[in-house]
C-alpha cells in the first residue's frame, strides 16, 4: 500500500484516512441528530391529530431503521 512512497506522502495518505473517518463520524452523528427531530416532530403530528397512528408507527420505525443504519 505505501510501497515506494516517502515519508511525506505516506503521513499525507493516514491524515487524510483519518480526516475522512472523522468526517464520516460528523455526518452520521449529524444524520442521527435530523433523524430525533423527526421522531419529535411526527409525534406532535400525532398527538394533534394530524396523521393517523399507523403512518406515524410506520414513519417512526423508518426512522429508527436509518438511525441504527448511521451506526451510532
Amino acid at each position: 500500500m505505501y510501497q515506494g512512497k516517502g515519508p511525506a506522502d505516506v503521513m499525507r495518505e493516514r491524515g487524510r484516512l483519518e480526516l475522512s473517518g472523522l468526517l464520516e463520524e460528523a455526518v452520521s452523528k449529524r444524520r442521527v441528530e435530523l433523524y430525533r427531530e423527526y421522531l419529535k416532530k411526527l409525534e406532535e403530528l400525532y398527538r394533534e391529530g394530524r396523521i393517523s397512528e399507523q403512518a406515524c408507527r410506520r414513519l417512526k420505525e423508518e426512522y429508527e431503521a436509518k438511525m441504527r443504519e448511521a451506526g451510532i
